[in-house]
């Protein structure tokens, strides 16, 4: 973008002239206005430049504006581009309506004809359409046309709640106006037909601020990082055994799984992989399924698509072969660390890496068009398989344009840094080692050895911060701005995080039944759910009262008391909004202190980093002059802050920070003095007898020998230069930037072992990580003589353990259980009505146990079916699925005096479809899917109102995409979910809405045909009456044919009923199918042929013959569905008459 604006622009004559004409617009009439234009048009230096000619034979700009119509903001003016170089579209306030044609025919004609290659979304300050936008006095036309910014206020109402000041309010509004039109240009058909055939186009978002003349690019990007990792699995990759006793696969492997396990344990939706392996086995090419409903609709215009592939390549050049995407791009899960780990194919003929990476690139173009992902393509391979280096430069020049970053990690390479040469190369491995760096080099990426990459993943990886403003709009203030404006100080800022902590991620609650394990080793641990119950019982029976006779009160009926000493206070939440502070969002600083007087332990945070408010000139100077200010007093800042309205406030420190050319504030919050616990303890060095007379010699005083032996060990464990680098020279042990939280690391690497191998004992610990635990042993040879020393003049001795002391549960009465005539400090003369609260806490707890649940009750249906599917003992999953079916039966279908629970029962298909899914019973999920549907169809059936709710919901078959055992496609299990929907559910309707198309579309078809052999020109050996005899005789057969087939099968049964899971009670054997297998196509096809004969034309024929080919091909799949459809409806209905007969 910064190469198309001519920033010596202000310097042309053409801008002087075009100021001239403003200042003559101002100081004379308008009449004035054309003289100007002639003077300037008929200037000397244009005339000389042939400039007009030149602008008048075409336009190239590479930049379509959208912008506000207001006078101030020109865009060549502010852009600082010449004439020709912006094709404009201006309104108020920069929308970009869907339902204004000028607006999208503005950027059809930009993107399409003109092919731009970036379109601005260019918003201002100050702007009026913003600031207007609540007006309710607007005329009619206004008042629409600003609607929409409305909308985006309500969307984002929450960023205002906080922001006072009208100025800011319009500022965030404008910003926020100009990213809502960035995404509704992203969604229109035009920039998405753009992307689809890979046409270089950006969106832009920008700002032009009106007080300082500057242009802000908003950089609205989508936040989101694509990776493409390519694993090279050809022979060589796992044949040959490296020095290091692996293959060079297997470290493949281990570096894409630690990647991997990263962003799986990131958990970020917005981090998407790939995983790409060169060098498998020949692709294999799926046909779809069910292509009948293609063939019928496709006929009428001579197209038909028979086959999908897995892989958008696999009809391209031979090079592609040997290339298998296993995974598309998505947010990692646990599946795609398996299938890398286990289940990765090992190939047994070389693949080509450089068509790999060309494959990878595709990937990303498609998915991430040309917005601004992060977009990352990473190469493991060894170098041994040839590659096809043609067109290299234009793939070059792809990932440059497209941003994407470049690693290729190899196995054997040379390491250029350390000066290592792999020997014994072959003349491939050298010639394409050379390409790859090369070609890594052109593409600004880098080229790793396959040790060097793997020690640096082994590194735990230091997350960096999501920079969020934690403080948007507001000011740091010293001084009473409000009641003395004149002589405080207010400073617009904003407030990131610099800082923060790693934490392990979070584990659920497990315990150990000991008593359950000592009598069954299979049971170990549960999962534990704490549950909390409030109670009461009366005063009287409170002596003898057990659990039973307690009742039961809802938390929300309580209400909290506090302690005072012995005594409590209660304290309902009226009493507590009213002593609740008000307070609103603010930083105000109190006052200053000396740098050296601050100790650092005060500090109770991460740290926040402050800085002046974007585009705010005022705001930088004046927070640079604080921050020199403190910088050279040596001092800091103390502050009050509130973080927003009604917050708690705290109080923090502002530390200055200079780094030219970079100056900031830090921010950490500080204990109250309250929070400050001062702990007193004797005196070491100064210790007192009881007359207060100082003591010199005691045991408790180290002597001067012992003061200096302990200074001589505390400099010989001095780690400045403990350690040693690779050179031999002495280096920091345990520096702060290379020493790390072993816990982390330990349990991210066994929760990711133990889910790829359950079975198998955890990992060692890394020996970097124990590296940093123990003392080095050069310290300890070293410090060996004086630590005995140590020992001997301080006398050292080992002190024996103590015995651990036996934990006992002890029942005390506390605030615990009190009455409540003491809290309420009244008493009843009834007291039965005097009631003790209890909190059950530890009893209350459920643990998971392995219940032996053998049947499934209607009372809490789901959870007996889970204890069912879940019991470790026997595999109950085939009955519990069984008794399931016949608990929903029992829900929607209940006895005539009963009502239907379909909630209920809802919930029990929900589950029984997430078990059948992982349990390998999708086939009996489906056909009891199949049996309510056909159960909905009756006239008087009880389960039309649940089979809504199954439609509503969108609950389908289980497909083989789903679960590996369902012989159930994708396709066949929505198949007629979209055009049910649209017949309200109903199946029938949808059928007979389907054929009347297909019908309307077949006589559109015919007078279509008739027409073009009517303009075909006719040929004489088929003039004749021979011809014309038999074209009567194939016409009349057919249309035979074809209408008895359609008067034996029905509306339903001709126009894919079977589809629509509406199929007949049996198959049709009388006339025409005792006649032919398929009399329909048979008789349309000899209804073709008598057309083309009655008009002699052999393009009839032609296409008679492409017509009866394309039947073929459908027939050789329509054939085997239709009697797998049948045959799962007779073992249904078998397995129903079995079941009724039982």
């Amino acid at each position: 973008m910064a190469g198309l604006f001519n920033r010596n622009f202000l310097k042309n004559r053409l801008v002087v002239d075009f100021f001239r004409s403003l200042t003559t617009l101002r100081n004379n009439s308008l009449k004035n206005v054309i003289d100007s234009n002639k003077e300037w048009a008929n200037s000397s230096e244009l005339r000389k430049k042939n400039f007009f000619p030149k602008l008048a034979a075409t336009q190239k700009p590479k930049i379509f504006w959208v912008g506000c119509a207001d006078s101030r903001v020109p865009p060549e003016m502010i852009s600082q581009l010449g004439f020709g170089q912006l094709f404009v579209h201006r309104n108020i306030a920069n929308q970009f309506r869907r339902n204004d044609n000028s607006c999208e025919s503005a950027l059809e004609y930009a993107v399409h004809y003109l092919k731009v290659e970036h379109v601005i979304i260019c918003g201002h300050t100050r702007c009026g359409g913003i600031e207007h936008a609540f007006n309710a006095s607007l005329l009619p036309h206004l008042k629409d046309w600003v609607k929409p910014i409305q909308d985006v206020y309500r969307m984002h109402e929450d960023k205002f709640k906080s922001v006072s000041r009208k100025q800011e309010f319009d500022r965030i509004l404008v910003e926020l106006n100009v990213r809502e039109q960035v995404r509704k240009v992203i969604e229109t058909d035009t920039v998405k037909a753009a992307w689809a055939v890979n046409q270089p186009l950006a969106i832009h978002g920008w700002v032009y601020h009106l007080e300082s003349g500057i242009l802000e690019d908003l950089k609205i990007t989508i936040d989101e990082t694509t990776t493409v990792f390519i694993i090279d699995v050809g022979p060589t990759m796992w044949q040959k055994v490296e020095d290091t006793g692996a293959s060079a696969l297997d470290l493949a492997l281990k570096a894409v799984l630690i990647m991997l396990e990263s962003k799986i344990f990131s958990g970020r939706k917005t981090d998407m992989t790939s995983v790409v392996a060169v060098g498998t086995d020949d692709l294999e090419t799926r046909i779809l399924a069910y292509p009948r409903l293609l063939c019928i609709l496709l006929m009428y215009s001579q197209f038909l698509i028979l086959s999908d592939t897995d892989n958008d390549f696999a009809g391209d050049d031979i090079k592609y072969e040997h290339i298998t995407v296993i995974s598309g791009i998505e947010q990692p899960m646990l599946s795609l660390l398996q299938t890398v780990s286990n289940e990765l194919p090992r190939g047994s003929v070389p693949g080509d890496c450089y068509s790999a990476i060309e494959v990878a690139k595709d990937l990303i173009t498609k998915h991430c068009k040309h917005l601004k992902y992060i977009k990352k393509i990473y190469l493991f391979t060894d170098g041994e398989s040839e590659i096809d280096t043609r067109e290299s430069d234009a793939l070059v020049h792809e990932i440059r344009r497209d941003g994407i970053e470049m690693k290729i990690v190899g196995v054997g390479f040379d390491d250029p840094d350390t000066g290592f040469k792999e020997q014994n190369k072959s003349k491939t491995k050298a010639a394409n080692e050379t390409f790859l760096r090369r070609f890594a080099e052109d593409c600004g990426g880098d080229v790793f050895t396959m040790n060097y990459f793997l020690n640096q993943l082994e590194l735990p990886q230091v997350k960096a911060i999501r920079y969020v403003n934690l403080y948007k709009g507001k000011t740091l203030v010293m001084g009473d701005a409000e009641n003395y404006p004149d002589s405080s100080l207010s400073i617009p800022i904003e407030v990131y995080s610099r800082t923060a902590i790693a934490r392990p991620k979070t584990a659920g609650k497990w315990s150990v039944l000991s008593e359950a394990a000592s009598i069954d080793p299979e049971i170990k641990t549960h999962g534990v759910h704490v549950s909390r119950t409030y109670t009461i019982s009366s005063k009287k029976e409170k002596k003898q009262a057990d659990e039973d006779n307690r009742i039961e009160v809802p938390v929300e009926d309580l209400e909290k008391a506090y302690t005072f000493g012995r005594t409590i206070v209660p304290l309902i939440s009226y009493d507590q909004e009213l002593l609740h502070l008000a307070t609103t969002a603010s930083m105000d600083i109190l006052g200053f202190i000396k740098a050296e007087d601050f100790r650092r332990e005060y500090v109770l945070s991460t740290v926040l980093v402050i800085l002046p408010q974007k585009n705010d000139l005022d705001a930088s100077l004046r927070i640079s002059a604080l921050i020199q200010g403190l910088y050279i007093k040596n001092a800091y800042g103390l502050v009050r802050y509130v973080s927003k309205a009604n917050a708690d406030p705290r109080v923090g420190i502002i530390v200055p920070y200079i780094k030219p050319p970079r100056e900031c504030l830090y921010f950490a919050k500080l204990p109250f003095k309250e929070e400050y616990r001062t702990c007193i303890f004797p005196s070491l060095s100064n210790i007192k007898d009881k007359t207060g007379k100082i003591i010199e010699q005691h045991k408790k005083l180290p002597t001067k020998e012992m003061l200096d032996k302990m200074g001589e060990y505390i400099a010989g464990m001095d780690l400045m230069e403990a350690a040693v680098d690779e050179e031999g020279n002495p280096k920091e042990h345990l520096k702060v930037k290379e020493t790390f939280n072993p816990v982390l690391y330990r349990i991210a690497k066994a929760t990711s072992h133990r889910a790829l191998h359950p079975n198998e004992p955890l990992v060692p610990f890394n020996e970097r990580f124990l590296y940093q635990t123990k003392i080095l042993p050069s310290l300890e040879e070293k410090n060996r003589k004086i630590v005995g020393e140590l020992s001997e003049l301080l006398q050292i001795k080992k002190v024996p353990p103590k015995a651990k002391r036996r934990r006992v549960e002890i029942s005390r009465k506390g605030v615990g259980e009190i009455d409540v005539e003491d809290i309420l400090g009244s008493k009843d003369e009834d007291e039965d009505l005097d009631n003790v609260v209890t909190k059950k806490s530890a009893s209350s707890w459920s643990f998971d146990e392995d219940v032996d649940v053998r049947e499934i009750g209607v009372v809490d249906p789901v959870s007996d079916f889970k204890k069912m599917t879940e019991y470790r003992k026997e595999d109950l999953v085939t009955t519990a699925v069984e008794q399931m079916c016949g608990i929903i039966k029992k829900l929607i279908m209940p006895p005539d005096d009963g009502k239907a629970d379909n909630e209920k029962a809802f919930q029990c298909l929900e589950a029984l479809r997430e078990v059948a899914k992982t349990q390998n019973e999708s086939q009996s999920f489906n056909e009891f899917l199949r049996e309510l549907y056909n159960e909905s169809l009756k006239e008087q059936s009880k389960i039309k109102d649940f089979w809504e709710m199954i439609i509503s919901s969108e609950i389908t078959l289980i497909s083989s995409d789903e679960a590996p055992d369902s012989n159930i496609s994708k396709y066949e299990a929505d198949q007629t979910k979209f055009i049910t929907r649209l017949a309200g559910g109903d199946p029938f309707l949808g059928c007979y809405a389907l054929a009347v198309t297909i019908f309307s579309l077949g006589i559109f078809r015919d007078y279509l045909y008739k027409k073009a052999l009517e303009n075909q020109p006719q040929h004489p050996g088929l003039q004749n009456d021979y011809v014309r005899g038999a074209a009567i005789v194939l016409f009349l057969a057919g249309n035979v044919f074809v209408l008895s087939s359609m008067y034996a099968l029905g509306v339903t049964g001709t126009y894919l009923g079977d589809y629509f899971g509406i199929l007949m009670n049996e198959r049709v054997t009388s006339f025409p199918f005792n006649v032919l297998e398929n009399p329909m196509y048979y008789g349309s096809t000899m209804v073709f042929a008598a057309t083309a004969l009655w008009f002699a034309c052999p393009a009839g024929l032609v296409l008679t013959a492409w017509a009866f080919f394309c039947y073929i091909v459908a027939l050789r799949f329509e054939g085997p569905f239709t009697t797998m459809i049948y045959e799962r409806r007779d073992a249904a209905s078998a397995k129903a008459e079995k079941e009724k007969e039982n």
